[in-house]
């Protein structure tokens, strides 16, 4: 538990120079008896909101926490879980969130951006409206996450999996969605200005309406169709044989 780490870390002589307010929060702490993140915040008067931004929270577990509106920047959330928490317009920018489980979260209108989600687990989660620009999301897990009007321009997404996910007009100006899996994706009126798209699955992905401009295709699956093919060159894209 904390209270056993804490007390092998300080001495009696560390803890005469702490001040009186301070030392009677850690010794709550260390009485708690949890190591739950959100109970241990609460008795120590701390607010998620703001105190967390640059902290190791590594696998910490947030499940179905209310986060809503949480500073999280450049916090470091490696394989944390934090399965139906509500992150509704939480700060995540430039956070590490390798490995992390965010399975059926609220992301709505959250800033995302710089953030790190190599192989992270975001099935079923919902990210309308949210800030990925320039994210990692590298072989993530993204199966029927949906990112409607998600912005994630310059976004790595190579290899990702996006199974039925929903990126209906949303931004992917120049991403990388190379070997991306987006088997049944819904990307109406996307926009895919210079995205890569090479070797990705796209068996019955829709692209109606959606902006291809020097968006580059080869080697997919299934092979595009001759009428895909000629469609797709027809709008801009760049369609290798």
């Amino acid at each position: 538990m904390l209270a056993g780490q804490f007390s092998k870390m300080v001495s009696e002589k560390d803890l005469s120079q702490i001040p009186p307010e301070i030392l009677a929060k850690i010794q709550q702490v260390m009485a708690a008896g949890t190591d739950n993140i959100l109970e241990l915040t609460a008795i120590a008067g701390l607010n998620l909101r703001t105190e967390y931004s640059n902290a190791n929270m590594t696998e910490t577990n947030l499940c179905a926490a209310n986060l809503v509106g949480a500073q999280f920047v450049k916090t470091n959330l490696t394989r944390a879980t934090l399965i139906n928490a509500n992150l509704t317009e939480a700060n995540l920018s430039n956070a590490n969130l390798t490995s992390a489980v965010l399975i059926s979260a609220n992301l709505t209108n959250a800033n995302l951006a710089g953030a790190v989600l190599f192989s992270a687990d975001l099935t079923d989660a919902t990210l309308l409206n949210a800030n990925l620009r320039s994210a990692n999301l590298t072989k993530a897990c993204l199966t029927q996450a949906k990112f409607r009007r998600a912005d994630l321009t310059h976004t790595q997404l190579d290899g990702a999996i996006l199974r039925d996910a929903t990126l209906s007009h949303a931004k992917l100006a120049g991403a990388s969605l190379t070997r991306a899996d987006l088997s049944g994706a819904n990307l109406y009126g996307a926009d895919l200005t210079d995205a890569d798209l090479r070797g990705a699955n796209l068996t019955n992905a829709d692209f109606t309406g959606a902006i291809v401009t020097k968006t580059q295709f080869g080697g997919n699956v299934p092979n595009l169709s001759r009428d895909l093919a000629r469609d797709l060159r027809q709008r801009g894209a760049l369609v290798a044989v």
